[in-house]
């Protein structure tokens, strides 16, 4: 595994700690992970460095709000290294640099900290066992579609997924509306209809389901944002997907297979034509 700080001078250094950042102290931080390697990498660039610009202007970042597709590449291939081979997954975590508590002094910069490590894990893989979380519900705020380097409740997911020996674990409202997975986005099929959860009951910004988006119009697959009652999905879905930006997981629900959806057989896995929405929406 490789674990490098990216210093003020742009110089990349080995680090296998983390405790001289704010992220540490105060979670003063958000982070971007994704897949890099043949089966997938440029097809999410423009959407990462998209939500990193827009994470670092909400939290008031001084540096990389104008980050696009070209800047991150760049950022990248500044440390990785040469006759990379297999699938390997990538974790940036930006976070604020500098002396001061929970008010940091006006001198503040950015640093980076890099993680690089082989990944295993096919590009579409399937699930057997999936559930409804009992312990915690996601509520929309400010901040919450932000990778915030205080990620407590997808920790909880998490734990509550181990225990229940869970592949997978749905995170709902409040009310029981499907919000998202444990560290996914996720949509679904019902009787002939494809859904998303309404972004308006919160939950991660995901770049991997703004790219699913974008692939359904490119393919003239008609999908809508609805209010699901968690409590019939895993009843009534003919599939379910877990997004995330190292790949895409299925439960088949009724269609009880281990055949990739036709929906998604046309699904890049190693390269897609970006369209310029990307980075506009």
């Amino acid at each position: 595994m490789l674990k490098l700080i990216r210093s003020g001078d742009g110089l990349w250094e080995s680090s296998d700690s983390l405790t001289n950042n704010r992220s540490f102290f105060f979670g003063d931080g958000f982070f971007e992970t994704m897949r890099i390697g043949p089966s997938a990498f440029f097809p999410l660039a423009a959407i990462h460095a998209d939500r990193i610009k827009r994470s670092a202007i909400a939290l008031g970042f001084p540096d990389f709000f104008d980050m696009d597709q070209a800047g991150l590449l760049n950022l990248i291939f500044e440390f990785l290294p040469e006759n990379l081979e297999g699938d390997f997954r990538l974790k940036l975590l930006f976070f604020r640099k500098g002396e001061g508590a929970y008010a940091p002094l006006a001198d503040s910069t950015t640093g980076i900290y890099a993680e690089l490590q082989p990944l295993s894990l096919p590009f579409f893989t399937f699930l057997d066992k999936t559930g409804i979380a009992e312990s915690l519900y996601i509520r929309p705020n400010e901040f919450g579609w932000i990778k915030s380097s205080s990620a407590l409740q997808y920790v909880l997911a998490g734990i509550e997924r181990q225990k229940r020996g869970l592949d997978e674990i749905i995170l709902c409202s409040p009310d029981g509306y499907v919000v998202e997975g444990s560290f996914t986005s996720i949509c679904w099929k019902e009787s002939k209809h494809i859904c998303f959860p309404s972004r308006q009951l919160g939950g991660i910004d995901s770049s991997q389901r703004r790219f699913i988006e974008v692939f359904f119009r490119e393919y003239g697959i008609a999908f809508s944002e609805v209010n699901q009652a968690a409590s019939e999905l895993l009843e009534k879905a003919d599939w379910i997907c877990f997004a995330s930006g190292l790949g895409l997981r299925f439960f088949m629900g009724k269609e009880n297979s281990r055949q990739v959806p036709d929906e998604f057989s046309g699904f890049p896995v190693e390269g897609f034509a970006l369209k310029n929405e990307l980075t506009n929406n």
